[in-house]
């Protein structure tokens, strides 16, 4: 009996212990579920708050309306910035808009502290020779060669070196003096005037020497003139160093064969007829003689040919005849020359033209002729000017008549 009785209360013991597990397990399931719950919660704040996994469960439904208050309020502004930076709207940007809004000036030209009415010389630099350069083509490889840009000398040409070339004692050029060596080939150099800026100045010319070549450790001269209109002129700055070894740093990679080249190029301007005279007036009466005097400036001090000649009216008895041939420093010269003219009403045009020559193998010629002889082509290195003179042969008696 009393072990039946042990027995059942054994068993129950053993119910009842399975039922007391099952409810600590659903028990833990409960909570587990709880805990997801709130894990999630807590997800949905730390997405509000940047990762706060610090939020106090026990604050329950104010707390989760909180935070879902404060996400509205960040993507408001998480908006208002994308709005903002989507119309530029940044207030930084704009006061840096604002800045370039007031730099238009740079394009329109309103700065203050540069006067709108100042004129500024386009032309400013592009009347003054201040360098040479030389180009020179290799008719062996049919390219360039090379390029040099030499500075005007600060003196003119010396006499010793003036006496091996075509120009006459004391002549005073402006020009270029450079000993180089050329590999052994053929070239064609060409020179041109430039400014200051490296612009080449079109009132020069361009002459071209052909077929310049040399034997072995030969030893060549080439000199070039440069004619120039009277509009250009010489710069007066200091030489600017400028860097004309490029042909050597060329010629002497592996010391190839070459030959010796002195270049020499002047430049030129034609004279310039100052005033011309007429006396004893430009009307006169029968017998009639007028005297013609002209002065002329050399700017290179070459010198001078004078060439007169009639235009218009009757032929002359006697002229012209030379009176003085005056030659001054400085490139200064007078001509004077007579005309006897016939006893006739008549008007007389005459002209003068002035040359300015070089000495070529002893022989005086055109600077001219001299480029056209040399195949550089024709140019025009002289000045001209007309004058008029009225004849009234007629007396007062004879025109009553």
């Amino acid at each position: 009996m009393y072990r039946y009785i042990a027995l059942l209360c054994l068993l129950f013991l053993i119910s009842t212990s399975f039922g007391c597990v099952e409810s600590d397990r659903d028990d833990d399931f409960d909570q587990e579920d709880s805990s997801v719950t709130e894990g999630d919660e807590s997800s949905s704040d730390d997405a509000g708050h940047g990762g706060d996994t610090d939020s106090d469960v026990a604050s329950g439904d104010d707390q989760v309306s909180e935070d879902v208050g404060l996400d509205d309020q960040e993507d408001e502004d998480s908006d208002v910035e994308d709005s903002d930076i989507a119309n530029n709207d940044d207030p930084i940007l704009d006061d840096e808009d604002d800045n370039l809004d007031g730099d238009d000036d740079l394009d329109g030209d309103d700065d203050p502290d540069v006067d709108d009415d100042q004129d500024v010389d386009d032309d400013q630099g592009n009347t003054n020779i201040a360098a040479l350069r030389l180009s020179f083509f290799d008719l062996w490889e049919e390219e360039i060669y090379t390029v040099m840009e030499l500075d005007l000398e600060e003196e003119t040409i010396y006499p010793d070196l003036l006496r091996e070339l075509p120009l006459a004692e004391g002549s005073l050029h402006n020009y270029v003096f450079h000993p180089t060596a050329l590999l052994l080939g053929a070239y064609d150099m060409t020179a041109q005037a430039i400014d200051e800026s490296g612009e080449v100045i079109e009132g020069c010319t361009m002459p071209v020497e052909r077929g310049i070549s040399g034997r072995i450790d030969e030893w060549i001269q080439v000199f070039l003139l440069i004619q120039c209109d009277h509009e250009v002129g010489i710069a007066q700055s200091q030489q600017s160093q400028r860097d004309y070894g490029q042909v050597q740093a060329a010629l002497w990679r592996d010391y190839p064969p070459d030959f010796d080249v002195e270049l020499i190029i002047a430049v030129n301007f034609a004279p310039v007829i100052e005033t011309v005279e007429v006396h004893p007036s430009t009307t006169l009466k029968c017998p009639a003689k007028v005297e013609l005097c002209a002065t002329v400036v050399e700017p290179d001090n070459d010198p001078v040919a004078f060439e007169w000649r009639q235009l218009e009216g009757p032929k002359p008895l006697v002229g012209p005849r030379e009176l003085r041939f005056d030659e001054e420093d400085e490139g200064v010269a007078q001509h004077c020359v007579e005309y006897q003219l016939p006893p006739k009403d008549a008007q007389y045009t005459f002209e003068l033209q002035v040359f300015d020559q070089l000495i070529d193998d002893g022989t005086s010629m055109s600077i001219e002729s001299w480029y056209r002889q040399e195949g550089y082509g024709d140019i025009e290195s002289r000045d001209s000017a007309t004058v008029s003179v009225d004849v009234h042969c007629r007396t007062e008696k004879k025109y009553r008549e």
